[in-house]
């Protein structure tokens, strides 16, 4: 019974929230709902920024691999012909007289240095195609573009075909292996054509690190007359 009372008294004593109170915990609730709506919009502003700042980068993308494209050399079927093929072409004419104007060796070279010049093409179209299935699903560059690259990549097989059944019918089991020794010696070169300019750039470090002749002797013009 006490603690009934007490409780009683103190429900009395309390009593019902005020106004203020009830006021103040709607203001709080609409501040609440009021940051939250601040929040929604300014997280809605920044998708759409985003995604128009993606759209023109893609636009800008797109348009530049295009133009890019104008200008690569591999799109052409004539660019195939390179002087490395005209040179083996006129060798495996020579070799084929009797006799042989030339050897097997000196023919096997030429091809091989006529796959290596290929290389740089392969090389291209690989690096192009994901990019032109990427932009010509998503309806960025015009079918003519993605035509051409497929033209591109029939005109490398064939000359790949040839190279390799050249190579067969000169040294039986080379048809398999003669890119891939190509490969070999387009990676060494490059190797060490970064190997020189790097060495390059450490001695132009150096040399600029340097004192020049004339700096030297300017400091030493002071030390000579303290003496």
């Amino acid at each position: 019974i006490v603690g009934t009372l007490t409780r009683s008294s103190s429900l009395r004593r309390d009593g019902p929230p005020s106004k203020g109170v009830v006021r103040a915990r709607g203001g709080e609730g609409m501040a609440s709902s009021w940051l939250l709506f601040v929040a929604a919009v300014i997280t809605l502003i920044a998708l759409l920024v985003g995604g128009y700042s993606w759209w023109l980068e893609q636009q800008h993308s797109a348009g530049s691999f295009i133009e890019e494209l104008d200008h690569t050399g591999y799109m052409s079927e004539l660019e195939l012909e390179t002087p490395e093929r005209e040179v083996y072409d006129k060798m495996a004419e020579a070799y084929a007289m009797d006799p042989p104007r030339v050897s097997i060796d000196q023919l096997s070279s030429a091809l091989l240095r006529r796959a290596i010049a290929v290389v740089p093409f392969i090389e291209r179209v690989e690096k192009d195609r994901p990019s032109v299935a990427k932009l010509s699903k998503n309806g960025y560059i015009p079918a003519e573009v993605v035509e051409e690259v497929a033209e591109a990549e029939g005109l490398l097989e064939a000359e790949i075909k040839e190279v390799q059944a050249e190579a067969e019918r000169l040294r039986p089991g080379w048809g398999r292996g003669v890119y891939a020794q190509a490969y070999d010696i387009i990676r060494r070169q490059r190797a060490q054509v970064e190997a020189e300019e790097e060495e390059a750039r450490a001695r132009g470090k150096a040399g600029a690190a340097a004192p020049t002749p004339v700096a030297a002797a300017a400091a030493a013009k002071p030390a000579a007359s303290a003496l």
